[in-house]
């Protein structure tokens, strides 16, 4: 019996190691067939958003069951060609093509939470802002973009290949074209930091800047080589399939603007090796691309060139089979499934080894790693999110030309580099205002940063108009990001009082005002503000309606002293018909007349408030209510310039306590007591226009008990309005019961 057991193992054994030695024989068959079949590569031509086509021919490819071993583009082709060959498949850049918001990553936009509170305030005055500086490099940057968002977005697509690799080694072997300026020579990446490649690549001359390297300044690869199939050749290519999105060349009756003549000339000057390259290729799947430009990154425009790119391919079917057919695979050969490419999430934890910031002087590297908590030289972890917001952050600080990272891995860890380039924010910035409340107005700022070891800023500001003023501020920034500010102001006033539609007066007065105050940001979004402040009203003159008869015209020129703190916060989405968020104000001083009391008593306590929030209903409808109010404390008479004001439609006009009120275009002086509650109803038709119904109602009284005593001021309007390249476009009709009459406002430009 065990002499049998003994057999059977035995031959158990025979027979499996006979199998054992087949299959390990029939593996090595095919991996020698894999290695002696000829190399396939694809070539990717440039044509910005029309690029997108290749993703769909990509997956047509794989379907025809044709393996790729090279893969070679330009422009738009590399940056689709570099991923594909890392190992994303075609599925990960088709929903990746399909998901991306591609002009914000075109623009550089910087997110409005991320925007820096200067930033926010200053695009919601300001209709032009041009840079300026003692270098030409502190201009331009050699593009109407800088390109960082991009570049941000490729790093984080290729995290993992941020060392100097050769692109031999990839999944699939890589290269891309760029070309030298400097010299006019054509640049081939074959190796170095994949992303640096491919956005050297796509570099567009005077849309992205170019990428300063090793002494070449590189831009787009389609300047000399849009249709690289020479260097798949060179790189040992056997057969070559090539995807062109590119346009063919212009008619005489097409060629109409500055932009379609370079386009022409670039084209005439690549035509020759252009078809040269053309008649090198196995399998030429030219994409209709007719209607579409580089710039179509709309949502329809990407989804209709992937679908005509799937056409493209497979009117080619029958020759991609017969490609099949010549690298010897049969119909039984069936392509591997790939394995999908592991993309970082945001949640995703790194460990790091070192951290620095590249390209600014030591001690702001010391703010920096102070101000975001951390740590060079020292094992730590951060969030690929984390990585994320500090680079938003900076990039809405305005303070850097172009904020990206590098992540280089070693043995113990990640070294991680924020490569800044610094720039001194120098501007001019001009706002320009029509309005049938006070017809034209102007308003100039130069802003100057000053090269002092702590940064320090210097700005003047002017404003023409019924208000006319000139401003001097200089500010100083301390280690925490807080600051100082010195502020002078001259204003001239020119204004209108008014009962009930009845012109009571018109005041002209002279206004000084002296400051200094120490404030913060907070999270880019609120700022504080604390400080000392003088205040001087000088009234030349009163021309009194004969008909009425006012004390306030009996005024007498005085100054005042007041202790102040404030805070306002900006949370809306856009800086015109916001389509969701909130904003806050609140400001409480200490007024008085000697720099400790007013009238020989306690000082004067002055308290506003203001808090308005934009809740979407639908992507189209929005509810806003918002409420306004004001409250004087004193146990003395509240002087004249400080008295509560309501009417108009812009906050703080011709007083600093003017409250906008829906239904009056013109001042009224109410109680030491003011609250306006206001609702509005915004329906957005189309695109940009808008058209809002709007009520409310002002409480007042002498004390906050008393607001709600008698019956409110209550007005409505009906608008339309229209969110233009030179700021909002407004049209209403108003009506108020205090007026008994119905009226009209139109306003164009940025409120200031």
């Amino acid at each position: 019996m065990v002499n049998v057991m003994k057999r059977i193992v035995l031959s158990f054994l025979v027979f499996f190691c006979s199998v054992f030695s087949y299959a390990q024989v029939d593996s090595v068959a095919n991996v020698k067939s894999s290695t002696d079949r000829k190399k396939v590569a694809v070539v990717l031509s440039g044509g910005g958003a029309k690029g997108v086509a290749h993703v769909a021919v990509l997956k047509e490819i794989e379907k025809a069951g044709i393996p790729v071993d090279i893969v070679v583009g330009t422009s738009m082709g590399a940056l689709v060609g570099g991923l594909y060959s890392i190992g994303y498949t075609t599925d990960q850049l088709d929903s990746l093509i399909c998901s991306l918001d591609w002009m914000y990553y075109i623009k550089d936009d910087v997110s409005r939470y991320d925007q820096s509170y200067d930033k926010k305030r200053r695009s919601e005055k300001f209709l032009l802002s041009l840079p300026f500086g003692k270098k030409g490099k502190d201009i331009l940057s050699g593009g109407i973009f800088q390109g960082q968002n991009v570049t941000n977005l490729i790093a984080e697509l290729t995290f993992g290949y941020h060392d100097s690799l050769d692109f031999n080694n990839f999944k699939r072997k890589y290269a891309c074209v760029a070309f030298n300026v400097v010299n006019g020579d054509e640049v081939v990446f074959h190796s170095g930091v994949l992303y640096k490649a491919m956005r050297s690549s796509m570099a567009v001359p005077g849309v992205f800047s170019p990428i300063r390297m090793d002494g070449m300044v590189l831009v787009d690869g389609g300047m000399r080589n849009n249709f690289p199939v020479d260097v798949a050749k060179q790189m040992g290519a056997d057969f070559v399939i090539g995807v062109d999105v590119g346009d063919e060349l212009l008619k005489e009756e097409e060629i109409k603007n500055v932009a379609s003549i370079v386009d022409q000339i670039v084209s005439l000057a690549c035509k020759a090796k252009h078809e040269d390259n053309v008649a090198k290729t196995d399998v030429y799947i030219k994409v209709n691309v007719d209607g579409y430009s580089s710039a179509s990154f709309s949502k329809e425009g990407v989804d209709s060139l992937v679908a005509r790119g799937a056409v493209a391919a497979k009117e080619h079917w029958e020759d991609l089979l017969a490609l099949r057919k010549k690298l010897g695979l049969d119909e039984s050969y069936e392509m591997p499934t790939p394995m999908e490419f592991q993309m970082l999430t945001d949640k995703d934890t790194l460990l790091l080894k070192n951290v620095r910031f590249l390209g600014i002087d030591k001690v702001d590297e010391r703010r920096l790693m102070h101000k975001y908590k951390l740590k060079s030289n020292e094992l730590s972890s951060i969030t690929l999110g984390r990585i994320k917001d500090i680079v938003s952050y900076l990039n809405g600080t305005l303070d850097y030309r172009s904020v990206n990272y590098d992540m280089k891995y070693s043995q113990d860890g990640y070294e991680l580099d924020f490569v800044l380039q610094e720039k001194k924010n120098n501007s001019f910035n001009l706002g320009l205002r029509y309005d049938t409340e006070e017809k034209v107005a102007v308003l100039a700022n130069l802003t100057y940063q000053l090269d002092l070891p702590v940064p320090s800023q210097f700005s003047v500001t002017g404003r023409l108009g019924n208000r006319s003023l000139i401003r001097a501020d200089y500010s100083v920034k301390s280690w925490n990001f807080a600051g100082v500010n010195f502020a002078y102001m001259f204003q001239h006033n020119d204004v209108n009082v008014y009962r009930q539609a009845e012109r009571l007066y018109n005041e002209t007065y002279r206004y000084h005002l002296g400051e200094i105050s120490l404030y913060d940001v907070v999270f880019q979004q609120m700022k504080m503000q604390a400080g000392i402040r003088y205040e001087y009203f000088n009234f030349n003159d009163f021309l009194v309606n004969p008909n009425e008869e006012s004390e306030r015209t009996a005024v007498e020129s005085q100054g005042y002293v007041s202790y102040f703190f404030g805070m306002d916060l900006n949370l809306f989405n856009k800086r015109s018909f916001p389509s969701k968020g909130m904003g806050l104000t609140g400001n409480i001083s200490l007024l008085t007349d000697n720099m400790l009391t007013y009238g020989g008593n306690a000082p004067l306590v002055d308290f506003s408030f203001n808090c308005k929030r934009v809740i979407p209903v639908s992507s189209r409808f929005a509810v806003i209510p918002s409420l306004a109010s004001r409250y004087i404390f004193s146990d003395e008479d509240t002087p004249y310039p400080y008295q509560n004001v309501v009417g108009g439609y812009t906050q703080g006009r011709y007083t600093p306590m003017q409250i906008p009120f829906v239904g009056l275009g013109y001042m009224e002086f109410v109680e030491d007591a003011v609250g306006v509650l206001r609702l509005d109803l915004r329906q957005r038709v189309m695109k940009n226009h808008y058209f809002t119904l709007a009520g409310n109602a002002a409480f007042t009284g002498d004390e906050w008990p008393d607001l709600f005593d008698k019956d409110p001021l209550k007005g409505v309007s009906l608008g339309y309005g229209y969110d233009s390249l030179f700021g909002p476009l407004e049209a209403s009709l108003y009506y108020s019961d205090w007026s008994s009459q119905l009226d009209f406002y139109i306003s164009l430009g940025f409120n200031f």
